[in-house]
């Protein structure tokens, strides 16, 4: 009786050692990186931006079409009209006006009166504001 429980203890000591794997360290942080979700998703953020800074830097570099077409930035040129808005308004408006005054006098010989002309001024401001 004794003798089977050493034998069977002995099997089963011998089987675990069998069925065990050994893995160094090394192993062990490799087969950690080849499963981490986290570190996945951060290789691919580091792939992401290494593309996205090569994409930026073959943005600066000058550009020439098949048309003799030229243009350094990458970019078409963006004009923001909102910095000259008030001009643009200001110049349509007071042209209106004077295009009114000037067919007034052609047609009559005398200048349009000044209450006249500053209406059609400001209606004139309006719409185009507006647009």
């Amino acid at each position: 009786m004794r003798f089977r429980k050493i034998v069977l203890a002995s099997l089963l000591i011998f089987s675990s050692k069998i069925h065990c794997q050994q893995y160094t360290l090394k192993e062990c942080i490799e087969k950690g990186k080849q499963n981490n979700v986290i570190i996945k998703l951060a290789e691919q953020s580091l792939q992401t931006r290494e593309k996205l800074l090569q994409s930026n830097k073959n943005n600066n570099l000058p550009k020439v079409d098949f048309l003799g077409g030229y243009n350094y930035i990458g970019v078409p040129i963006k004009i923001n009209l909102q910095q000259v808005k008030d001009g643009i308004v200001e110049g349509s408006a007071t042209q209106s006006a004077a295009s009114a005054n000037t067919v007034y006098q052609q047609i009559t010989g005398n200048p349009l009166p000044q209450q006249v002309q500053n209406v059609i001024y400001q209606t004139s401001k309006d719409i185009i504001s507006a647009v």
